[in-house]
């Protein structure tokens, strides 16, 4: 069982492919700013497959919501600077971001879609949209799953590598890690719940 399991984790590494969220949070991990660009373009290529401004909104999918909570969220963390920052620090930023599921910027145009007046602001779901959005919730095929397991994976793994590290005096170095940003004009929390 042992060698099964040393197994599967050096495997994990080979040609492990990630959704875009969790591939740039590895990057972030690593302080991979090309890496990082890479999980960004293979974003842009999901958004290409998701609904579009000018497309029938109530068709919209949760997985539409989240790709472009995904984008969103990358563009977030595109910033060089943050990719030579420490470890700690790095976590922190990303713990920011994406500790919970990507949301979309308040001026996006699925804010206007009927499932989203729906929730946000207690109205019905037209008539109209009823066919649609069942049909929509369909086509998600296990994608925020996937994307969220993933996401939760590479968060609590660079988590308990850190505590594995440090032991005991974690929390010192995240708390001097959280000052520091502070005074590079990032705001960041220590602890954050992977949600």
């Amino acid at each position: 069982m042992a060698l099964l399991l040393a197994a599967s984790v050096l495997l994990s590494g080979c040609g492990q492919s990630y959704p875009p969220l969790p591939h740039a949070l590895a990057a972030l991990r690593a302080g991979d700013y090309d890496d990082f660009q890479t999980a960004k373009q293979d974003s842009d290529a999901e958004i290409k497959g998701a609904i579009q401004p000018g497309d029938d909104l109530c068709l919209a999918s949760g997985a539409d919501f989240f790709k472009y909570g995904v984008q969103y969220a990358l563009g977030r963390l595109d910033e060089k600077t943050l990719f030579q920052l420490p470890e700690e620090e790095r976590l922190l930023f990303a713990l920011k971001v994406a500790a919970h599921d990507p949301q979309i910027p308040p001026d996006h145009f699925l804010q206007q879609a009927p499932i989203q007046q729906a929730l946000g602001k207690g109205e019905k779901l037209p008539d109209r949209c009823k066919a649609g959005m069942a049909n929509a919730l369909l086509r998600d095929s296990g994608y925020i799953g996937r994307t969220n397991e993933s996401r939760f994976e590479v968060l609590k793994g660079w988590i308990a590598d850190l505590q594995g590290r440090y032991g005991d005096k974690l929390d010192a170095r995240m708390d001097k890690a959280v000052a520091h940003l502070d005074g590079l004009g990032y705001s960041a929390k220590w602890p954050s719940p992977v949600e």
